[in-house]
C-alpha cells in the first residue's frame, strides 16, 4: 500500500494505492466523504450446507472458528465493535483496543470473529464464556466492507480478499489464511486444527449486508443450533435448589417452538450466572407456541423469551426436537430474532 498526498489543479487530496495483483492497483480517494458507519451494516451470512463436492476453483474456503461474529470499526483512531444485531460491544473487548492505535492511520469496517484461545492456541467457545481482561482475546478479520470512505461492497470477494492482505501488512491485524485444497481438504484441515468448520466463499461473490446467501456455505465438523431460553425446571440432588435444566425454542411465524431441554454442559458457573439473569425474566405464562404437557411441564419456571443461547447435538427428531442437547454458552451477540432453525441446502 503506498499513500501519496496531491497538490494539482485537476486532481487534489490523499489516495491510498493497494496493489492488488501483479501490475494491477486498486486507487482511491481517503476521507473526502463521510464513510458509511457500523450502524448500516449488519454481516452477510453464509449458508449450512456441505463442502464436499466444492472446488478451489469456484470457491475459497476459510476456517469457521468458534467465537462471535462482530464488525469492527476503526476511524482515525477510535475503535468500535457491533454484534450481528447491532449491539455495541466495544466495552466487552478491551483487549482489542490496541488495534485503534495500530491502524490510526485509516478509516475501515472490517468483518471477522473474536475469539478467545485456549492454552493450544485454538478458538475456544468455553474460554469465550469465561474471559477476562487477561484472556488470550484476538480479533481475526476475514473480509474488509470499506476503507477510507470506499465502499467494497459491490467489489468481489476474490479482490476484496487482496484488498485486505494488502491491507494488514505491516500491522498487528489478524487475517487468517485460507484453507489449502478442495472442499474436502479443507474440511480435513479444519479438523486437525480442532475448528468449527469451514466457511466456503465463491470468489466472485459480492458482500450482501443481512442476507444468508448460498455464495457462502458452511459446513461444521459438529451440529451446533441457536436456541432461546422460554424456561427453566429445578434439577435433582445437588440441583434441587438450582437450575436443571433449560427449556429452548427456536422462533417461527407462529411463536416460540419448543426445541427441547438441555440438561448437561453446564458448569457450576454456568447456572449461576443463568439464575441470576433469568430470575427477573420470570412470567406466569408459557412462550411457547404449543402448550407443554407430561415430563416437559412438570415444576416449569417460565421465562420471557429474551436470552439466547447455543447447544450441541446429535441430531434433529422427526418431531422437532433436539436429540442429546448439551448446553455451550450464552450468546450475547445475538438477539432472539436473530436465531432460526438451520437447515442445509
Amino acid at each position: 500500500e503506498v499513500i501519496v498526498d496531491l497538490h494539482g489543479q485537476k486532481i487534489s487530496g490523499r489516495y491510498a494505492l493497494i496493489q492488488t495483483n501483479g501490475d494491477q492497483w486498486l486507487a482511491h480517494r481517503m476521507k473526502e466523504q463521510p464513510a458509511p458507519s457500523l450502524p448500516d451494516f449488519s454481516p452477510m451470512l453464509a449458508t449450512l450446507g456441505s463442502a464436499d463436492k466444492l472446488t478451489a476453483a469456484q470457491y475459497a474456503f476459510e476456517g469457521k472458528f468458534d467465537g462471535y461474529r462482530l464488525l469492527l470499526e476503526v476511524d482515525h483512531g477510535t475503535l468500535r465493535l457491533h454484534s450481528r444485531s447491532g449491539r455495541d460491544m466495544t466495552r466487552d473487548y478491551p483487549q482489542l483496543q490496541s488495534l485503534a492505535a495500530d491502524l490510526a492511520e485509516h478509516a475501515v469496517i472490517l468483518d471477522g470473529e473474536v475469539v478467545a484461545l485456549d492454552g493450544d492456541g485454538v478458538p475456544n467457545f468455553g474460554e469465550m464464556q469465561n474471559r477476562s481482561r487477561a484472556s488470550r482475546i484476538e480479533f481475526w478479520a476475514f473480509d474488509i466492507l470499506v476503507l477510507d470512505g470506499r465502499s467494497l461492497l459491490r467489489a468481489k470477494y476474490r479482490d476484496r480478499r487482496r484488498v485486505l492482505e494488502t491491507f494488514a501488512e505491516g500491522t498487528d491485524l489478524i487475517v487468517p489464511g485460507l484453507l489449502p485444497g478442495d472442499g474436502p481438504e479443507a474440511l480435513e484441515y479444519s479438523r486437525k486444527k480442532k475448528w468449527e468448520g469451514v466457511v466456503a466463499k465463491k470468489w466472485d461473490s459480492t458482500y450482501q449486508p443481512g442476507r444468508r446467501s448460498a455464495a457462502w456455505i458452511k459446513d461444521k465438523n459438529w451440529n451446533t443450533q441457536e436456541v432461546v431460553v422460554g424456561g427453566w425446571r429445578a434439577g435433582n440432588g445437588g440441583r434441587s435448589s438450582g437450575i436443571g435444566a433449560l427449556l429452548v425454542g427456536v422462533p417461527a411465524e407462529d411463536g416460540l417452538r419448543f426445541a427441547g431441554r438441555v440438561g448437561t454442559g453446564f458448569s457450576e458457573k454456568d447456572l449461576a450466572r443463568l439464575r441470576d439473569l433469568l430470575a427477573p425474566l420470570r412470567t406466569d405464562e408459557s412462550p411457547f407456541e404449543t402448550r407443554l404437557s407430561g415430563p416437559d411441564a412438570k415444576g416449569v419456571s417460565y421465562v420471557r423469551p429474551e436470552l439466547v443461547g447455543e447447544v450441541r447435538y446429535s441430531e434433529w427428531t422427526s418431531e422437532g426436537r433436539l436429540r442429546h442437547p448439551s448446553w455451550r454458552g450464552l450468546r450475547p451477540d445475538k438477539q432472539p430474532a436473530d436465531v432460526v432453525r438451520e437447515v442445509p441446502v
